[in-house]
């Protein structure tokens, strides 16, 4: 473009110093870009140095919106690549055929967006941990492997480390990590909650979902046993819930054990398999009576509030305990319950503690009063309670601060 030169008149007498202008077309907006004189190299320079970085720009822009704002890493051309673009190629993303070869799914990651390459630049253990973790367990297929244990571990120690810490707790990436774990975990058990709680067909279960086909741990037998305030009752609930009573009595068994506190990965693991084998199990079960369909309500309730935090706090324990009270108000009035009031104060203790606050609580509550002369022949108070309770799935680090205000509620 010709330059423009201003201030002059038209007679020729100069008005105000010599200018001449650049005018500068960059997409679709102009910069002006003043020159004093027809040597001014620097404003030269600078012309071309907004025009190259629009173009950069423009450029980027069109390949991310086309999608080829990637590079495709294959061992074959990878060695013949220039060190310049091998440098640039750190956004990289693998032909699908290389996931089933056992590459490092970090080589999946297409880091493009700042945020993100800014955060794992500043070589950020508990986010890096928490993005390799997300990407082994898609390219696995959710098989937890020894990969994908060590990228939790690691996640997991070092969320746990910056939890001490007000400043460093609140941090993105510290949050960017909690919320990718949280996902990988509502992904794993999505199939089995989304069953339960509006009732759909589920795809996976026990059968055929690799972590629900756990084995008992042959090193703790005598943590798997029947409790005795369930043997009585052993013919009416059936052997296949008989033996899912025992797998939650052992989980209870861990949960007042130390084992929890352990670091090392594996036993989570296990554990977390445990709970899940559980819950599978018990929603496929037939039901055999009220009194059985009671107890499975309860058993689910329990195999929840005996692990995570995440578990307890979520929508889950609110839903068993609601179906567990339309199961007792239905079979309120049945006879069984003169054999069995030890069981049902177990049934009502557990579901009224972990009801919320409202209708459902209040609903154990009249229950309460409903079978009062079951029970002033069973207990008069918190002690005796606490021995019947006690006969059952029970947990004083899991269910006695919630069971016992509950209890005090009703003036017990």
């Amino acid at each position: 473009m010709s330059p423009i030169r201003v201030g002059q008149s038209s007679k020729g007498a100069i008005m105000t110093p010599y200018i001449m202008t650049n005018l500068v077309f960059l997409g679709d907006e102009f910069v002006f870009i003043p020159i004093k004189s027809p040597n001014d190299c620097t404003a030269k320079r600078l012309a071309r140095s907004h025009a190259v970085a629009h173009g950069l720009r423009s450029k980027r822009r069109r390949q991310q919106t086309s999608g080829h704002n990637f590079y495709v890493l294959c061992p074959e051309n990878n060695q013949s690549r220039p060190a310049r673009e091998k440098k640039q190629a750190k956004s990289l993303i693998t032909q699908p055929a290389s996931l089933t070869t056992g590459s490092d799914p970090f080589q999946m990651l297409a880091a493009e967006s700042p945020t993100l390459r800014a955060l794992l630049n500043r070589d950020d253990n508990a986010l890096l941990s928490a993005v390799m973790l997300t990407l082994s367990f898609k390219t696995t297929e959710s098989i937890t492997n020894k990969k994908y244990l060590e990228y939790q571990n690691e996640a997991l120690s070092s969320i746990r480390q910056r939890m001490s810490s007000p400043d460093r707790a609140a941090t993105e990436s510290t949050i960017g990590a909690i919320l990718l774990l949280a996902g990988i975990e509502v992904s794993d058990r999505s199939d089995l909650n989304g069953s339960v709680m509006t009732g759909s067909t589920r795809v996976v279960d026990h059968t055929t979902f690799s972590e629900l086909q756990w084995k008992r741990d042959l090193s703790y037998p005598d943590f798997f046993i029947l409790p005795p305030g369930f043997q009585k009752h052993s013919n009416e609930l059936g052997q296949a819930f008989v033996e899912i009573l025992k797998d939650v009595f052992a989980l209870q068994c861990i949960r007042d054990s130390a084992i929890l506190d352990k670091e090392d990965v594996m036993p989570m693991a296990q554990i977390d398999n445990h709970q899940a084998s559980i819950q599978s199990r018990l929603v496929s079960l037939p039901i055999r009576s009220p009194i059985s369909q009671c107890c499975h309500q309860a058993a689910y309730l329990c195999s929840t509030m005996l692990r995570c935090k995440m578990w307890r706090t979520s929508t889950i324990p609110s839903h068993f305990s609601l179906q567990l009270l339309c199961e007792l108000q239905a079979a309120s009035n049945s006879l069984v319950w003169d054999d069995s009031s030890d069981l049902l104060a177990w049934l009502l203790h557990i579901g009224g503690a972990f009801a919320p606050a409202g209708p459902i609580r209040q609903g154990y509550v009249r229950l309460l009063h409903l079978n009062h002369n079951r029970f002033r022949w069973l207990y008069t108070s918190w002690a005796e309670l606490l021995i019947v309770l006690r006969q059952f799935i029970w947990s004083d680090k899991a269910f006695l601060s919630q069971v016992k205000v509950f209890a005090e509620e009703n003036s017990l």
